[in-house]
């Protein structure tokens, strides 16, 4: 199974982010499931909640508002819980970008799913320090613009 790639906007090039879990020998991943948005009313969540593996990863029980469509800046923000996983940020920077409906969603599964959960950090991963430098839409869709921080003033 491949690992999931995390790409980050960074000026004009993209930086891939490559996390490789090391479960107990367990390859395990979230599963996300981004269907298209609901067209009539949203639907109450599961009476039940899904079971989080011991690494922190569970499978997706809802449908989510559509992720990136947005058409000013003031749409887009981030959030530091990815659906599929009670994990925080592995890395500096590592935050999931969408439209202000994804994110409370994905906040309100993150709530409902991971509180009270028990499980230990099995991720590995190699980061690269980025700095958030907020969300903003670009084409329609919203990005995650990050920035590499600075040890003394900029070359050039």
């Amino acid at each position: 199974m491949p690992h999931p790639t995390t790409r980050i906007a960074l000026g004009a090039g993209l930086i891939s982010l490559a996390a490789l879990a090391a479960c107990s020998g367990n390859d395990a991943q979230p599963t996300v499931n981004e269907p298209a948005p609901p067209s009539g009313p949203a639907a109450a969540p599961p009476a039940t909640k899904p079971e989080v593996d011991g690494c922190g990863h569970y499978q997706v029980d809802v449908e989510l508002p559509e992720r990136y469509a947005c058409s000013a800046d003031a749409d887009c923000g981030w959030t530091e819980h990815k659906p599929g996983s009670c994990l925080g940020p592995l890395c500096p920077g590592d935050y999931a970008e969408g439209n202000r409906q994804w994110i409370e969603a994905a906040e309100k599964l993150f709530e409902r799913v991971c509180t009270g959960a028990e499980f230990r950090y099995c991720e590995k991963v190699k980061c690269i320090n980025l700095i958030p430098g907020g969300a903003v839409c670009v084409d329609g869709r919203c990005t995650l613009k990050a920035e590499p921080p600075t040890d003394g003033p900029p070359s050039g």
